[in-house]
């Protein structure tokens, strides 16, 4: 199953042919194979990105007053 595939139903079913009925393969979640679903909440590698860095309170203020 690819990411590619999912929004390419998604935006069909939506955008395009409007009847919001999107044709997912596999049809049900139980059919997904565990690995590919913990592929997706699996722990980044190190050269995969970096955490996730929250700007502080200041920094926050600052950005609301724009």
């Amino acid at each position: 199953m690819e990411l590619t595939f999912i929004l390419h139903q998604g935006i069909r079913s939506i955008l395009i042919d409007k009847d919001r009925n999107p044709k997912w393969d596999p049809i049900k979640l139980e059919s997904i194979p565990q690995d590919i679903v913990y592929s997706y909440f699996s722990p980044l590698e190190a050269d995969e990105g970096n955490e996730l860095e929250l700007p502080g309170r200041q920094k926050l203020r600052s950005v609301a007053r724009l």
